[in-house]
This record gives structure tokens, sequence and C-alpha cells, in this order.
């Protein structure tokens, strides 16, 4: 993989995530997509393994570093989506977008748990009801999947600029 166009995608998919996504949200219920993990697993389906999971963690830690919450949620988060996208890879039609949309909402899901659950622990539980804990990260995750058909297909067109040489 090359990393001058992966850095230009993840700096576009940070840009992404800080301005588009406020402005796409469901305000009334905080459910927002999140473009970095569409990006996490276009990386982990594609590129070779090793080179995934760094990048996975990379985009999560961008991701912290952009937000207000405690250190390190989305990069493990991030580092487990891509651990297990890369476990399940060769057993998936890649290319499909039923898989892609299936994808983003498992592991959607497992992402914003994790982030979730982090920041509950860190404010220890203090003004974090089930809504906060089970309905906004299930709703991010819904959101994400509709949209990630659509941008997997952008992205799967730059297979060829990232010089993805591995398939396995």
């Amino acid at each position: 993989m090359r990393l001058l166009p992966f850095v230009i995608l993840a700096v576009v998919t940070l840009v992404l995530q800080l301005a588009l996504a406020p402005a796409i949200s469901l305000t009334s219920a905080s459910f927002m997509p999140q473009f970095p993990l569409i990006l996490a697993m276009f990386v982990a389906l594609y590129a070779r393994a090793d080179v995934a999971l760094i990048a996975c963690w990379s985009l999560g830690l961008l991701l912290d570093l952009s937000s207000r919450g405690p250190m390190g949620g989305f990069a493990f988060a991030f580092g487990l989506v891509g651990l297990g996208i890369v476990n399940i890879r060769a057993s998936i039609f890649r290319d499909h977008p039923l898989s892609h949309f299936f994808l983003a909402m498992v592991f959607g899901v497992v992402a914003n748990e994790i982030v979730c659950l982090r920041e509950a622990f860190g404010s220890q539980l203090g003004g974090f009801t089930w809504h906060h804990l089970f309905v906004i990260p299930a709703g991010n995750a819904v959101y994400t999947a509709l949209l990630a058909p659509y941008l997997m297909l952008l992205l799967v067109r730059l297979r060829r600029v990232m010089d993805f040489t591995e398939r396995a």
C-alpha cells in the first residue's frame, strides 16, 4: 500500500467526519455516520494483513486525537475492527455491497460500543444512560452501514492508486 494516497484519504475522511458528519446527523437522536470506519474497512479488506492492522489503528488514533473523549478508545476499536476483517476477508465476497453493509453494521456496533464503554468507564458512569450506552452506538452503526456500500464503491475504484498487492 502506498503511504501518500492513504494519508490523503485519511485526512479527507477525518475532515468529512469533523465537518460533514455533524451536518448530516440525525440531530434529534444524535446518530451520525463514521467515515473513518468505512476507510478502515476498505483497507482491512484489500491491504496486506500487517499493513491493514497498522492503518486501521492509525485511523482510530487520528479520530482519538480529534475527539474530546479519552485517548485510545477509537484506536483500540479500529484495531479490533481491522483484526476482525483481516481474519474473515478470505471467506466473504469483498466486492459485494451486502458484504459492505453487514461488515459496517457488525463492526460498527463493536467499535461504537467499545468507544462508548470506554467513555462511560472514564467518567465513572456519570451521566450515561441506556440510551448513551446502547441506542446511540447502534444508531451510528446503522447510519454508517447505510452509507458504506456507496462509499466503498468509490473506494474500490481507488485500489489501483493505493497499490494493494496482496488480495489474500
